[in-house]
This record gives structure tokens, C-alpha cells and sequence, in this order.
């Protein structure tokens, strides 16, 4: 069956859906299942299929890095499409030096699933939680929601958003108020 929807949200993965492991108050992303513990919130997403695309977009470097092997990286994507039927998930496996397209802040998944979904990124949502996300949904004229962790990491750009707040079910009752609905 073909939604007749033009929209999506959009998500990073570590931050947002899962979460990440802290050190030094910077985020890393897990490296074996007993790491990748998913956050409760991620089943408010569920009240969203009928009008929305839910859309994973992650940077995953450690892949090329062999800090971890891609098989992992499919076994948290199974354990999260089992909570919640996701209609993509995009990953990044390139690190900054590969200088490539895919990899936010670079915005070619964006671009790939609007083509794919027929999809208007004005309409979009993209909810993320760290400078490359917000940028790459600026870039995608996306409407941002910045989930702020209080990282601390440097930016090397400005990032714009529409939102700020420290949670899923803040995104979420942020979008049920702009898009009114019940």
C-alpha cells in the first residue's frame, strides 16, 4: 500500500533513538548489544505512521574504523524495527577524511529519500542531537528539532533549529503542536 503522505521524520540513531555512551561528555556510539540500550520514548513514534515517513539517518565510522563490524550495526537496526517500523534506515559507514556526500552534515540520504518517498524536506522533520544533525537539516531545508545533551563538543558551523529540547517525547509533543494534531 502507497501512503499518500509527503512528509517524514527524519532521526539520527545515537542520542536519539538509542543511547550513546558518554565519556569525557562527548557521545560515542555503542559497540555491542549489551551497549545499545534503546530509549522508551522511541514507541510515541508509533502514533506517527499514518501521516509521517520515519526515516533513520546515521553516520557510523566506526564501521571503517573496524571498531565495529557491520553486522552489529544490523542487529541494533533489527532491534529497533522491531519496537517500530521504520520505512528507512540510511547509514553513513565513511569517516570526515572520505570527505563524502552521504555522511552529515552532507545531505544525499536526504535527498535520496525524498526522491524515493516523493517526499516535501519543508514539511520534514529531522530530529537529532549534535551540530552535524542540525546542519544537514538546514542544509535540507528540513524544520530542526536539537535534542541538547550538553555534549561538549565544538561546532564548526552555526546550526539553526526550530526547537530545543532534551528528549524524544519533547520532539514529539513539539511536532503533535505544530501539525495539530491530536
Amino acid at each position: 500500500m502507497v501512503k499518500k503522505i509527503n512528509k517524514a521524520i527524519f532521526l539520527d540513531r545515537d542520542g536519539v533513538i538509542n543511547k550513546p555512551i558518554i565519556r569525557n561528555y562527548k557521545p560515542y556510539s555503542p559497540r555491542s548489544l549489551s551497549q545499545f540500550k534503546i530509549y522508551k520514548d522511541i514507541k510515541l513514534l508509533k502514533n506517527f505512521k499514518k501521516n509521517y515517513f520515519l526515516i533513520i539517518i546515521t553516520n557510523q565510522p566506526d564501521v571503517k574504523t573496524k571498531k565495529i563490524r557491520k553486522e552489529m550495526i544490523k542487529k541494533f537496526h533489527n532491534k529497533i524495527t522491531n519496537l517500530l517500523k521504520i520505512d528507512k534506515i540510511y547509514v553513513c559507514y565513511h569517516t570526515d577524511e572520505d570527505k563524502c556526500l552521504c555522511r552529515k552534515p552532507g545531505i544525499k540520504f536526504f535527498l535520496d529519500a525524498k526522491k524515493k518517498f516523493n517526499l516535501s524536506l519543508k514539511k520534514s522533520y529531522f530530529i537529532g542531537d549534535r551540530w552535524k544533525d542540525m546542519r544537514a537539516g538546514s542544509k535540507a531545508q528540513c524544520i530542526n528539532i536539537f535534542l541538547d545533551k550538553k555534549y561538549k563538543e565544538s561546532s564548526k558551523y552555526d546550526f539553526n533549529f526550530s526547537y530545543r529540547c532534551n528528549n524524544l517525547k519533547g520532539a514529539i509533543n513539539y511536532i503533535k503542536k505544530r501539525d495539530k494534531i491530536i
